[in-house]
């Protein structure tokens, strides 16, 4: 059905081909990076200059308020002795899961 199957210089054309693209495409993001960092330092008076938009400033506030209620509320401390030991043994567990699943054979092809 495909190409791959008929011809074997087709799979390797094709991974020449992603290698390729990859490699444009990460040319391209860095040039884009390139531009906007000379852009936004050569016209930084001009972006200082705009003024702040007032709800944007209130969102960010109430954005930081809530980040900040939040760390306060989740320290690791506030948590008591049965929570932290069910948190490690939760955490203890989903390590070794995966380790058995990537290290062991039980799934059968």
């Amino acid at each position: 059905m495909f190409l791959k199957d008929e011809n074997d210089w087709a799979g390797t054309a094709a991974t020449i081909s992603a290698a390729m693209v990859m490699m444009v495409q990460s040319g391209s993001l860095v040039m884009a990076g390139f531009f906007l960092e000379k852009t936004a330092n050569s016209r930084r008076d001009e972006i200082l200059a705009m003024p702040i938009d007032q709800e944007v400033a209130d969102a960010d506030a109430r954005s930081a308020e809530r980040a900040e209620l939040y760390k306060e509320v989740t320290k690791w401390e506030l948590l008591g002795g049965f929570t932290r030991m069910c948190l490690y043994v939760a955490c203890g567990l989903m390590m070794a899961s995966c380790y058995m699943v990537q290290l062991f054979s039980c799934f059968v092809p």
